[in-house]
């Protein structure tokens, strides 16, 4: 009877251990892995995560793989530990958007700090493992008491609100409506395209000179994740536009950050992701 016993606690343990991991698990599990490796400047693990086309959004610079090695090898920015508050996951073909909202405890250029951020990754499925391709820092404010309401008491209707002002943003850029864009985006807004990273002014010369012109954004899925005063958007979408002469058609996940200033929603950054199937 002993025996007995002591086999199926053996065949229940192994069918623990053996129980397979979700996409899901596996991601955010990465995520984790890596804060940790960040704060211990684990250099060859990160390297290994992180596309070598990466982008890295901070609030005051937007940095490649080899700078943001450099800026965590150096200790110019010690990410000391990241409490994560909420996290959650969602995929689109071979891309998966991580969406946390930690606070953050890290040493910035000898100095300490503490702060409530928001944070978008997005990994993409690449020969069988997951690579990091862009993360963004957001800023969490917390609005004085008497201001705005935070966007979380009503997240149905600040959801349609969003979605509206993102099918508005591309009809804008489609018709080079350089001044109602120009009073969407964020002073500090950054646009991560597949050729590189631009700045407010930069992304609204492109638009205005054609030198790329956004024609046509057919939405194919839409969603929104409100995390206090901030609003992340993640579209799926077939993009039709000229770029430097030439029309192209391509499948992205674009994730938009909203954030509300003022009373204003207000564009904080855009990140497109090219996926490998139409």
């Amino acid at each position: 009877m002993n025996a007995m016993i002591l086999g199926l606690c053996m065949l229940l343990v192994g069918a623990q251990a053996g129980s397979p991991t979700t996409p899901e698990q596996e991601v955010l599990g990465l995520s984790r892995d890596k804060w940790r490796w960040m704060a211990e400047r684990n250099m060859d693990a990160l390297g290994k995560l992180f596309a070598d086309e990466a982008v890295f959004v901070h609030m005051s610079r937007t940095l490649t793989k080899s700078q943001e090695l450099e800026v965590i090898r150096t200790g110019d920015i010690q990410y000391k530990e990241a409490q994560i508050e909420e996290s959650s996951v969602r995929f689109v073909g071979t891309t998966a958007t991580v969406l946390n909202k930690i606070k953050l405890v890290a040493v910035v250029r000898g100095a300490d700090a503490v702060s409530p951020f928001t944070v978008t990754e997005v990994y993409v499925r690449v020969d069988g493992a997951w690579k990091l391709t862009s993360l963004s820092f957001t800023r969490l404010v917390t609005p004085p008491a008497e201001g705005p309401a935070p966007l979380a008491e009503e997240p149905a209707k600040v959801e349609q609100e969003i979605l509206t002002l993102s099918k508005d943003k591309w009809r804008w850029m489609a018709e080079r409506n350089v001044e109602a864009l120009s009073a969407l985006f964020h002073d500090k807004a950054v646009f991560v395209h597949m050729g590189g990273t631009m700045s407010k002014s930069q992304e609204l010369d492109v638009i205005k000179s054609g030198m790329i012109q956004y024609k046509q954004a057919e939405i194919q899925e839409a969603s929104v994740q409100v995390l206090g005063t901030t609003a992340i958007l993640l579209n799926r979408i077939r993009l039709t536009a000229v770029v430097g002469g030439n029309e192209v058609v391509n499948p992205f996940v674009v994730t938009e950050v909203y954030v509300q200033e003022g009373g204003a929603r207000k564009l904080a950054s855009v990140s497109f992701t090219r996926l490998m199937t139409p």
